[in-house]
């Protein structure tokens, strides 16, 4: 899944840091020339451009995400317009180059995000910076490999931050499977310092995919990523089928599936609420949503008593069918919001 264009970006440095930091800073240099810093935004419209036409590759696999990047990179691309007609009369004040800072922290956020977001969909874990450590370490630069195990080392330090945004009732496990997975790292790192990596690659291949199926079984914001926008235009609603499956293949537990339905009853219950509580929704639409509405929370507690796949397909179609009914009503009703 793109991951030939990924590794490119990847060795080009994209993701990592890119130079064009250091182009903005230097605009302020007091000593750059007009013709410096002319060559300067030469030089960040390359590298944009260079940048922009990687992801573009990408962008069928996360569309939306994709949308956002492009929009970015668009927003950048003006600002540098702007600032090179600005240098063609005056001095470049620095509120402007400091726009053009933050302008760029922007889309290196999303640029991140973009990857971490490719890496967990090409799995097979739900963890991106597993699912990019097999790739290195299947591969024979061990400087790369070397250079992810330290950035895989900074995201393990910084779990509490990772933890925070789980559910309660998972995060004990998390830490213990965190804690894990930093000690197989330096596990691998021992192993590259002893020049044993070649003889014992395959046992640390086979240990990390391993936890990764055990880490995935637990990381709802992974799971959620994976399994929320299909077969209805509902997110929570598909979460939660998606979970209930899961859960009769016995790869999530009870706890995780009961977090789902009571995800997908919120969801639905908020906008059964602002349609309760908005004037502009006549009494007619009101209560032909509510009906709709009721029938919905059925197929779902049908779903969470599906105590088989079969049973599953059939309650699932049924809820999948009353969910894109809903979805014209919703259609409708964000247009007034």
């Amino acid at each position: 899944m793109g991951i030939k264009v990924l590794k490119k970006l990847l060795t080009r440095g994209y993701f990592v840091k890119t130079d064009l930091t250091e182009t903005v800073y230097h605009l302020l240099g007091p000593s750059t020339s007009y013709s410096q810093k002319m060559a300067l935004l030469d030089r960040a419209d390359e590298e944009l451009m260079a940048q922009q036409a990687d992801y573009r590759e990408l962008y069928k696999h996360l569309p939306q995400e994709g949308r956002e990047l492009e929009d970015a990179f668009h927003h950048y691309t003006r600002l540098l317009d702007n600032f090179r007609e600005l240098l063609s009369t005056q001095d470049a004040p620095e509120e402007r180059v400091q726009e053009l800072l933050e302008a760029l922290k922007h889309l290196k956020g999303l640029q991140f995000d973009f990857k971490e977001k490719l890496w967990a969909s090409r799995g097979p874990s739900t963890h991106p910076g597993l699912n990019e450590l097999l790739v290195f370490l299947k591969g024979k630069d061990e400087d790369a490999l070397y250079a992810h195990i330290k950035s895989e080392g900074k995201r393990v330090e910084a779990q509490d931050r990772i933890l925070s945004s789980q559910p309660e009732f998972v995060r004990e496990t998390l830490t213990s499977l965190i804690d894990e997975y930093y000690d197989l790292l330096q596990d691998i790192v021992e192993s590259m310092e002893e020049g044993a990596l070649s003889e014992e690659r395959d046992d640390f291949l086979e240990r990390l995919k391993l936890w990764g199926d055990e880490y995935s079984c637990h990381d709802i914001n992974g799971l959620r990523f994976k399994y929320d926008s299909h077969p209805t235009a509902i997110p929570d609603v598909n979460f939660c089928l998606n979970m209930r499956r899961l859960y009769l293949e016995e790869f999530v537990s009870g706890h995780l599936f009961d977090h789902s339905f009571e995800s997908a009853r919120a969801e639905l219950r908020q906008v059964m609420d602002w349609v309760e509580t908005d004037e502009r929704v006549s009494l007619g639409d009101k209560s032909q949503y509510k009906k709709l509405h009721q029938i919905i929370l059925e197929r779902l507690e049908d779903v969470a008593r599906a105590k088989s796949l079969e049973d599953l397909k059939e309650v699932g179609q049924a809820c999948v069918g009353v969910c894109n009914e809903a979805n014209g009503w919703q259609i409708r009703f964000s247009k007034l919001r």
